[in-house]
């Protein structure tokens, strides 16, 4: 039995994360455990900035974990017992190594993901497949492949053996599960996964010029010789990291991920 503090952001995991928790035995703390449309006390984005409450209660509270939840809860950010929030390819990474010990199969993670999910994963004999950012891709991917797992940077996570698309609550409940069979405390069990440097940052550009950006990067990038993987958008993969430019589909902008 765990203590988790939950935080729905006034989201629509509200009406289903507490209750859920509370059902299979858990203690919960609810943070913003109304729901209110306007989002009135953070982001209904989870982040590490919008989740500053969440990530004070859970040390307050003396709590096992947290967790964070999007507006229409389909994403979910953890926060370790220190309070700290855990990046989303180490919480894929343990789920993953939990899966891997009944089931045979492919892990799929978006192409902005860590390097960190194959160095890891891989050492636990598992073969981990990239694939574009959406869900829609994931799927396809995990039905193409038998995967057991999949993550998106986005902290979408989905679990094949149960059903093939994202579900936070289901995640919720299999971390809470692997925690409490573990007998270690969340952040030490975490902690034992190396942690590399990564950055993520949004640029603006028309939307008439952003993938003539992209295309010119790639070109310049080729014309060296460098390693290039265009799975979604251009990656350019050096000896000991890699940097990738994806214009958004939506927005007006192109997203830069780089990590060594």
């Amino acid at each position: 039995r765990l203590k988790v503090v939950v935080d729905p952001g006034n989201g629509a995991a509200t009406l289903v994360a507490q209750d859920l928790l509370r059902r299979v035995g858990h203690e919960v703390v609810s943070l913003f455990g109304e729901v209110d449309g306007t989002f009135p006390n953070r982001s209904p984005h989870p982040t590490e900035r919008s989740l500053g409450a969440l990530m004070e209660a859970v040390p307050a509270n003396g709590a096992d974990m947290g967790v964070g939840y999007d507006a229409d809860g389909d994403r979910c950010i953890f926060v370790d017992d220190r309070g700290r929030v855990v990046q989303t390819e180490k919480v894929g990474i343990l789920v993953s190594r939990d899966l891997l010990r009944e089931h045979k199969g492919k892990v799929i993670a978006n192409v902005p993901c860590s390097m960190i999910v194959e160095d890891e994963l891989e050492k636990d004999g598992a073969e981990v497949v990239r694939v574009r950012v959406g869900d829609v891709f994931v799927c396809e991917e995990i039905k193409k492949h038998g995967g057991i797992f999949a993550m998106e940077i986005s902290a979408h996570f989905f679990l094949p053996t149960y059903y093939i698309f994202d579900d936070p609550m289901l995640m919720t409940l299999k971390l809470a599960q692997l925690v409490g069979n573990d007998g270690r405390s969340l952040s030490d069990i975490v902690d034992q996964i190396p942690s590399y440097p990564f950055i993520e940052e949004g640029f603006k550009c028309p939307d008439d010029i952003k993938f003539r950006v992209n295309e010119l990067v790639e070109e310049h990038f080729r014309a060296q010789g460098a390693r290039i993987d265009t799975t979604d958008g251009v990656k350019v993969i050096f000896d000991d990291g890699w940097a990738m430019l994806r214009p958004s589909n939506t927005q007006p902008l192109i997203r830069l991920f780089a990590e060594a």
